[in-house]
């Protein structure tokens, strides 16, 4: 593969929306998987569920993701239009590229697919109680991300912050490219280089013939 190839796999996997997304959702089978492999008797009794009361917390779960997944697409795209029409449509790269963003997507579908995934090995006589507690855990996390993605949001959208993060940013790339010329130039002193003497000329009337 090319160095253009890489670096345009590179740019579209940063700009993606769907790909850490794509991971939290297998990633969440996954341990469901592991979550009933591993579910024993020895739990507290209060952490105990009748096959009633796992299946009615997971399908809540399972339609609780689902709407907080397009809610936060909603504002996002929303706010985003906003700020583009307010600031710049350049913020659209930003907004595709956030960290935390797709942190935040991609725990809503591991939920989602983890709670899924549950609800198919629940009968009468056999419930997964550990899986049903850390879906619990899994919809707080989700919670608590979602109001952290709201309010770094709230505060990002002014003209301030965007200035700093673009300055932010660009420094970064400044860094980088310094260190890469840095990298490639001859080194003062690299084996193998001897400094070489450039003659002085003198220019004028008392130049030489």
């Amino acid at each position: 593969m090319s160095w253009a190839s890489r670096f345009r796999l590179l740019q579209y996997t940063k700009a993606s929306l769907w790909i850490v997304p794509l991971l939290g959702l297998v990633l969440g089978v996954l341990l469901a998987e592991w979550a009933v492999s591993v579910d024993s008797t020895g739990l507290p009794a209060g952490w105990r569920y009748s096959a009633s009361t796992a299946s009615g917390v997971l399908t809540a779960i399972v339609g609780a993701m689902i709407a907080l997944l397009g809610f936060v697409v909603t504002i996002g795209v929303l706010v985003v239009q906003q700020a583009t029409g307010t600031l710049s449509p350049r913020y659209m790269r930003l907004w595709y590229r956030d960290r935390l963003q797709k942190a935040v997507l991609a725990t809503f579908t591991g939920t989602f697919s983890f709670s899924f995934a549950l609800l198919r090995t629940i009968e009468s006589d056999s419930v997964p109680d550990l899986g049903v507690s850390m879906a619990g855990a899994a919809v707080s996390v989700s919670l608590l991300l979602l109001l952290v993605y709201l309010n770094r949001f709230t505060h990002n959208l002014r003209p301030v912050a965007i200035a700093e993060l673009v300055g932010r940013l660009g420094e970064t790339v400044l860094v980088r490219g310094e260190a890469a010329v840095l990298g490639a130039a001859p080194r003062a002193g690299a084996p193998g280089l001897r400094p070489t003497a450039v003659p002085s000329r003198t220019y004028g009337p008392n130049a030489a013939a």
